[in-house]
This record gives C-alpha cells, structure tokens and sequence, in this order.
C-alpha cells in the first residue's frame, strides 16, 4: 500500500456493485460487494507479476501485447477542475499525474461530492487498450505493465506467455508466433473485443 501511495496508484473508492437474481434471473436487488484484504493482496501479486512480465519482455526487445493506459487529455482535466470548484472543493489539478489525480482522490474522499467526483475522474481517464508499443499505465502509475496473468481468460494474456516463451527459451518460433504488423492488428481487435464483452 504504501508503495502504490507513492506511486500515485488511483485508487477510487466506488464500491463494486452485486446482484441479486430471481428464478427467472431478473434482478430483484443491488448492493456494493465489499473488498476483502485477501482480494487486495491478490490483486497485489498479479500487478507486480504484469509489472515484471512487461519488463522483462521489453527490455529483451522481444515483440509482444503491453496494456497501454495513456493520461487524460488537458480538456478532460479542465472539466474537472470546472466540477470540482462547482462542488465546493479548493483543490485543482495542476497536471496530468498519476500522483496529481491521487491526490484529488485522496484529499476529496468521505466529503459531500466525492461520489460525483470520483465517478468524474474514472470517466475522464482514456480506454484502456492492447499494444505491441509500451507506453505505460497511467491508473497504475508504471511505466512497464501487461496482462500476463489470466492466459485462460484474455487473449492478451495468452500471446503475452507466448511472447514469454519465445523469450525464455530463446527460440526463432514456438506456435503461433506473429509478426510486430499482426499484433498491431490483434492489439486493435482484442481492445474492441474486451469493450464488446463489457
């Protein structure tokens, strides 16, 4: 934790949300899932395993699928100043840092607004998507990320241990591997399928 806070990790504190389904699965009731330490630690080790993947991949050059999560255009940050004095808060945003939206978060969270406030800011934050360039992740503040870890639920991660494999074990070609131009083309479909299936 205390290196996410250094980090300028955003963490938004907007609970996620369950359902409750009749026998004709409509939904008869909605409340916030509470968030387990367990969950966090999980969570912790699978960030640092993509961390470590992504480092790795590209500082052996080798071509692969990196999450790519770029900052917030100055517009968006603009907007959200305009909101942020109309909620009565005196905190603005500077510039487009991990560290500078944390704090926003941070500093305006459990106060009249936040709700509004931090739904603002996540919807503000560019989509998420799948590339053979690193750029980074800004809503993780690290500048080598993946998705390594769920190869038997994203497509992603499953060229991400591709790519690995070709890596460790210093081959030409193992299956399926694919040129840099194919995994441009993969990075734009797999993004479009992961919008899709949301």
């Amino acid at each position: 934790h205390k290196k996410r806070k250094e980090r300028g990790v955003l963490d938004f504190q907007l609970p996620e949300c369950r359902f409750e389904l009749d026998a004709r699965a409509v939904p008869t009731k909605a409340y916030p899932y509470p968030q387990w330490e367990s969950h966090q630690l999980i969570e912790e080790f699978m960030i640092l395993a993509n961390t470590v993947v992504a480092k790795a991949l590209k500082d052996a050059k080798c071509p692969s699928l990196y999450r790519v999560h770029e900052a917030p255009e100055l517009e968006s940050i603009e907007e959200l100043n305009q909101l942020m004095k109309s909620l009565g808060f005196s905190i603005m945003l500077k510039e487009a840092s991990p560290i500078a939206f944390s704090e926003v978060l941070r500093q305006t969270g459990g106060k009249k607004g936040a709700s509004t406030l931090h739904k603002a800011v996540l919807r503000a934050q560019k989509q998420a998507r799948y590339e053979p360039v690193p750029k980074g992740h800004f809503g993780l503040a690290l500048t080598d990320y993946t998705h390594f870890t769920s190869p038997i639920r994203r497509y992603p991660d499953l060229v991400v241990h591709r790519s690995l494999k070709r890596f460790i074990l210093q081959e030409k070609s193992t299956d399926k591997q694919r040129e840099s131009d194919d995994l441009i083309r993969l990075g734009e479909i797999t993004s479009e399928r992961e919008r899709r299936a949301m």
